[in-house]
């Protein structure tokens, strides 16, 4: 902006000199006969005009900070707008980032719904049919499971008192023994109608041991309280002898950790040492076994 004004100001004052000169020299003789006193003369007729550039100088110096301060005025001006466009941009985006954290936490909040929602539709799928496969065995010949828990127990309740009374010290792998010979023999007479029902069990457990919730002891809880006397007990010899002579899916810690066992009826267990089939940490807080777990133990390592 100053240079677009002091260019023309600058024209101007060149004419205006040029003009000067011209008119002054007009007042003079030829220049061929000047003196040295008409010279000075003519020097001085340019006082004035001197004066006047210098005061017209110092007037455009004037004018010139004058334009430079309100140039700066408006460079604040322009600033204050930016910063308030900048604050106000700021403020917007705030408003956004915290909408897309409301939104995120909302469609997460959906997620986990509609994962808890499918995760308890085939849990309950599993347990229905949990249901029906042991229909389909009662079915096929009433009161099996008792049969089948009847054929084991007895079995090593005989070998328990066999061996007591040929050895000094029956041992705990003397009872895993005489237990694996048991649930093979009796898994061969009724391994056909046990199989898919045995299968279903350990998806149940599978599914909830490695789903991605929070409260998985309360779906365990659940499962376990739909099993009968009998179906507890058949599961702990499956597991058993998974655990001891197969290849686990699930494995003793996961057994200990969700206490599995927990609501065990072991009063009525024709060869109640098959409890130490497994560590005392699967049964939880169950009173039975944490009263007999270690006079049972201590008695299978003693002399009779």
């Amino acid at each position: 902006m100053t240079y677009k004004i002091a260019l023309p100001t600058f024209v101007v004052l060149l004419i205006v000199f040029a003009a000067y000169a011209y008119f002054a020299s007009q007042f003079m003789p030829p220049y061929s006969e000047w003196t040295v006193d008409q010279t000075g003369i003519l020097g001085d007729s340019f006082g004035p005009l001197t004066s006047l550039f210098s005061g017209l100088a110092f007037a455009g110096i004037i004018i010139s900070i004058q334009l430079q301060r309100l140039d700066l005025q408006n460079q604040h001006k322009e600033l204050r707008i930016s910063n308030k466009t900048l604050q106000k941009q700021t403020e917007e985006l705030a408003l956004t980032r915290t909408t897309l954290e409301d939104q995120s936490i909302h469609t997460s909040a959906q997620a986990n719904t509609m994962q808890q929602q499918q995760f308890e539709s085939t849990f309950f799928n599993l347990l229905s049919n949990h249901q029906i496969l042991l229909s389909a065995i009662n079915k096929m010949k009433p009161k099996a499971l008792s049969q089948i828990i009847y054929s084991i127990d007895e079995g090593l309740k005989n070998t328990l008192a066999t061996t007591s009374q040929a050895h000094q010290d029956v041992g705990e792998l003397r009872l895993l023994y005489d237990f694996s010979l048991n649930y093979e023999n009796t898994m061969r007479h009724y391994g056909h109608m046990l199989d898919a029902y045995l299968g279903n069990i350990e998806s149940i457990l599978l599914f909830v041991i490695h789903a991605k919730i929070t409260d998985k002891q309360k779906y365990i809880n659940i499962f376990l309280k739909q099993l009968s006397r009998y179906e507890t007990h058949l599961m702990l010899y499956h597991l058993a002898y998974k655990i001891h002579y197969a290849d686990p899916e699930i494995t003793l810690k996961d057994i200990e950790n969700f206490q599995l066992f927990k609501y065990i009826i072991c009063e009525k267990l024709l060869a109640p040492e098959c409890i130490l089939l497994l560590s005392l940490y699967c049964y939880g807080q169950n009173t039975y076994v944490l009263q007999h777990y270690d006079a049972f133990d201590q008695a299978i390592h003693n002399t009779p």
